[in-house]
C-alpha cells in the first residue's frame, strides 16, 4: 500500500532545471571521479611495481578508463531520479513495446551516417591537419582477438548506448521539451551532446549524431530507439578497428591530390543527407501509413536500403582509390570515377521518388481520411464541435506555456553552455600542443 501511495507521488516528467542540472554533472563529476581513480591507479601501480607511466600503458587501464565514464553517467542518472522522486520510466520514455520498422529505420540511420559521412569526416580532419592539428584515427584500446573484440564492443559500444541516451536524450532532451519547440530542444541537446565530448575532431560527427539521436528518440517515442541508433553506430567503428588490428593495417591519412578527391565526400554527404531525411519520414510517418498496410510502408523502407547499400559500394570501391598513395594524379581521372558518378545519379533519383511517392501518398490518406470524417460529422455534428472546441482551448494553453523560458532558466541554460565551451576549448588546447 505504502509502495503504490510512493509510485503516484512520483514526477512524471522533467524540466528545464532538471536538464541544466543533469548536464552540469555530466560535465563536473566524472572529472573528479576520474581524479579519483587515478589516485587509486597511482596505489595499483605502486603495489605492482610498476612506475605511473608504464601502468597507465596497461590493457586495464585503458579497459577501466573506458567504462568508467558511461558508468559514472549511469550513477548520475539513477541517483538523481531516485533523490528528485521522478518515474523514470515514464519521465524518460523507457519503453520495451517496440516495432521492427522503427528498429530496421534506426539501424539504417546509422548505418547510412558511419559510412556515408565517413569520408566528409576524412575531409574535414584534413583540414584541421593544415592549422597544425593531429587529429587521432585509432580507438583506445587493442583488438586482436575474439575476448579483446567483446570487451570492446561492451566499453565503446553497449555502454555508452545505454548510459549517455538515458543521461541526455531520457533527462536533458525530455527537459528541455516541456517548454522549448521539440526541434529547439533536438539542436540544444546535440550542442551539449557534442560540447561534453570535448573534442575538436568529433565536433562535428557528434553533432550530427546527437541530432539524429534526437529526432529518433522524438519520433520513435521511446529511448530504446536512440540507444540503438548508438550502439549500431559505434559498434560499426568498433567492428571495423577490429578486422584493422587483426589484419594489422595501419590507418593512413587520406591523400588529396585532385579536386575530385575534396568533391566525392561533398557528394556522399549530401547523398547520407537525402538518405538519413527519408529514414526519418519513415520514422515520423510510421504511424498515420502503417495503417495503411504493411507493403506501402515496406517499398520505401526496401529503397532507402538499397540505396544506402549502392553508396556504400561506391564509398568502399573509390575510397581505395583516393587513400592509395602510390596511385599518381594521372590515373585518377573523371572516367575512373564515371561509374559510381552515375551511381549516386540513379541513388538520387530514387530518392526523389520516394519523397514524391511519400507525399502522394499522404495526400490519398489524407483525402480519405477527411471522407471518414465528413461521414461521421453528419452523424455526431454537435458532439465533434464541442470536442473541437475543448481541443482547442487545450492547444491554446499548452502553446501559451511553451516558448516561455523564465529570466532564471535562460541564465542557468546560457551559464552551462558557456562553462561547457570553456572546458571544450581548453581540452582542445591541450590537445592541438598534446599537453
Amino acid at each position: 500500500m505504502e509502495q503504490n501511495i510512493y509510485e503516484k507521488l512520483k514526477k512524471k516528467s522533467f524540466r528545464i532545471n532538471d536538464s541544466v542540472i543533469n548536464f552540469v554533472l555530466s560535465l563536473i563529476v566524472p572529472f573528479l571521479a576520474s581524479m579519483v581513480l587515478y589516485i587509486i591507479f597511482m596505489f595499483l601501480a605502486t603495489a605492482s611495481g610498476n612506475s605511473n607511466a608504464e601502468f597507465m600503458k596497461t590493457p586495464f587501464v585503458h579497459v577501466v578508463s573506458l567504462i568508467f565514464t558511461p558508468l559514472v553517467f549511469l550513477f548520475i542518472y539513477i541517483i538523481y531520479c531516485k533523490k528528485t522522486r521522478v518515474n523514470c520510466f515514464v519521465a524518460s520514455d523507457i519503453s520495451f513495446k517496440l516495432n521492427w520498422l522503427k528498429i530496421l529505420t534506426v539501424v539504417l540511420i546509422a548505418g547510412v551516417s558511419v559510412v556515408l559521412i565517413a569520408p566528409f569526416i576524412s575531409l574535414v580532419d584534413y583540414s584541421l591537419t593544415l592549422i597544425g592539428y593531429a587529429p587521432s584515427n585509432s580507438l583506445p584500446l587493442e583488438m586482436k582477438n575474439a575476448g579483446a573484440f567483446i570487451l570492446g564492443t561492451i566499453a565503446m559500444a553497449i555502454l555508452p548506448a545505454i548510459c549517455e541516451e538515458l543521461l541526455f536524450r531520457g533527462i536533458i532532451l525530455k527537459g528541455f521539451q516541456s517548454k522549448l519547440n521539440p526541434h529547439a530542444a533536438i539542436f540544444l541537446t546535440a550542442i551539449m551532446f557534442t560540447l561534453l565530448h570535448g573534442s575538436l575532431q568529433q565536433t562535428v560527427y557528434q553533432f550530427i549524431l546527437g541530432v539524429l539521436l534526437g529526432y529518433a528518440m522524438f519520433f520513435g517515442k521511446s529511448i530504446i530507439y536512440p540507444m540503438i541508433l548508438h550502439f549500431v553506430n559505434n559498434f560499426i567503428i568498433v567492428v571495423n578497428s577490429f578486422i584493422y588490428q587483426v589484419n594489422n593495417v595501419e590507418l593512413s591519412s587520406v591523400v588529396y591530390r585532385t579536386g575530385w578527391d575534396y568533391v566525392f565526400p561533398i557528394l556522399l554527404f549530401i547523398v547520407a543527407g537525402l538518405i538519413v531525411a527519408g529514414l526519418v519520414n519513415i520514422l515520423k510517418d510510421y504511424k498515420g501509413i502503417y495503417n495503411s498496410g504493411k507493403k506501402i510502408v515496406l517499398v520505401p523502407t526496401i529503397i532507402h536500403f538499397i540505396n544506402a547499400v549502392s553508396c556504400a559500394v561506391v564509398y568502399l570501391c573509390c575510397a581505395p582509390m583516393v587513400e592509395n598513395p602510390a596511385l599518381t594524379k594521372n590515373q585518377i581521372t573523371g572516367l575512373t570515377y564515371l561509374p559510381y558518378i552515375l551511381l549516386i545519379v540513379i541513388s538520387l533519383g530514387l530518392m526523389l521518388g520516394v519523397f514524391v511517392w511519400f507525399t502522394k501518398l499522404k495526400g490519398k490518406n489524407t483525402n480519405q481520411q477527411v471522407q471518414v470524417l465528413e461521414q461521421n460529422d453528419l452523424e455526431t455534428s454537435n458532439k465533434s464541435e464541442s470536442l473541437e472546441v475543448e481541443s482547442n482551448i487545450i492547444v491554446s494553453e499548452v502553446e501559451s506555456t511553451q516558448n516561455k523560458l523564465t529570466k532564471s532558466e535562460k541564465i542557468a541554460i546560457l551559464g552551462s553552455c558557456a562553462f561547457a565551451l570553456l572546458l571544450w576549448i581548453s581540452n582542445t588546447i591541450m590537445q592541438f600542443f598534446n599537453l
